[in-house]
């Protein structure tokens, strides 16, 4: 016998590809198999990752902007338009900005380059009149320009604490404030000492973290007792920026006839290498800046010889000359170390180590 099943008006399931009607009658059974398609977009739904990251201004996203175009049932939508536009934040993308969903129903760019501004970015994703909001949390990027706020070219009295404590300000290359960096504030020999809070030790170096606005100081600066001028520099990632001050009324500083060792004192850094700085003073013991000298270091007793950095000048900002001694083969040395031409300054130096 011939038997006529009318599906015509019966729905489908809700899950998209082959579907089977099994009819039984008189004994036979039948399987009848109808492939349902997806229905009409209805969501639009960031990928795995796309959504909520992290990453520094200007700089690519880790996952590049995607969604997953769905119907009313979940299931994906294939060869649907989506048209990627970057919402805020004035960044940039790879590929698109129209690209077509796949068998899975993922549509996604090659890449999105943050702008300049920290805060929220956004990338849309539109098919006709749904979307999806792809968005980032921007943060400053690395260091790279240091400005002086307050504390410059003071003067005061000869191991004095100067009125105005020293700030910089740190921000990126785009202008934002880092929050977070790390500043070294450091005396050059002779320029005082630092205090990070009111009530620490008076020293040099000492590190600041900057605050919010990308502003780090600190409590104060105390000149050193020397007459003349006086530096404290702020360094933060490779950038620097120098204070000066004019110290008056203390002792007066004369011709360098000295050679002394840097504090800390000499180190080693490997096995055949010594490192460490020689500092230029006056018969007074005080740091003698301005004065660019050579000094050469020589072998007088010891296992082997010097094979690199045997010689130096002094950095006439801070009177030290800096040495890295590298040796044939490591043991006990007795260094000598000599200016020349300079007969005024006697003796040598000795270095044993």
């Amino acid at each position: 016998r011939l038997f006529t099943l009318d599906l015509t008006g019966k729905p489908l399931g809700t899950v998209a590809g082959p579907q089977t009607v099994t009819v039984s009658a008189a004994g036979a059974t039948r399987t009848i198999t109808v492939t349902a398609a997806a229905a009409a977009a209805a969501n639009v739904v960031p990928v795995t990752g796309a959504a909520g990251q992290t990453a520094q201004a200007g700089a690519a996203v880790a996952v590049a902007p995607g969604v997953r175009v769905v119907d009313a049932f979940g299931n994906p939508v294939a060869n649907v338009a989506v048209t990627f536009a970057v919402a805020s934040g004035g960044g940039s993308l790879t590929g698109g900005p129209t690209v077509s969903t796949n068998a899975q129903g993922v549509a996604q760019l090659g890449g999105w380059t943050l702008g300049g501004a920290t805060g929220t970015q956004r990338v849309t994703a539109t098919v006709g009149t749904l979307s999806a909001n792809l968005d980032a949390t921007v943060t400053a990027a690395a260091p790279a320009t240091i400005t002086i706020v307050a504390g410059d070219q003071q003067s005061g009295a000869a191991g004095s604490t100067l009125a105005v404590a020293p700030t910089v300000r740190i921000v990126d290359r785009f202008g934002n404030p880092v929050s977070g960096a790390q500043v070294t504030f450091a005396t050059d020999a002779g320029s005082g000492c630092i205090r990070v809070t009111a009530t620490a030790a008076c020293t040099s170096p000492v590190a600041v973290t900057a605050g919010a606005d990308g502003q780090a100081t600190v409590a104060s600066w105390t000149l050193g007792t020397t007459s003349g001028a006086q530096r404290l520099t702020a360094a933060a990632g490779g950038i620097a920026a120098s204070f000066s001050a004019l110290a008056t009324g203390g002792t007066t500083v004369g011709p360098a006839t000295q050679l002394t060792y840097q504090s800390p004192f000499w180190v080693n850094t490997g096995p055949s290498q010594m490192t460490g700085g020689v500092v230029l003073r006056d018969a007074n013991g005080n740091v003698v800046t301005g004065d660019a000298v050579q000094i050469t270091a020589t072998v007088v007793s010891g296992p082997g010889t010097l094979v690199s950095g045997s010689q130096a000048t002094v950095n006439p900002n801070t009177g030290v000359a800096t040495f890295n001694l590298g040796f044939s083969v490591g043991g006990k040395y007795r260094i000598q170390f000599r200016p020349v031409n300079r007969p005024g300054i006697t003796p040598p130096l000795d270095l044993s180590g």
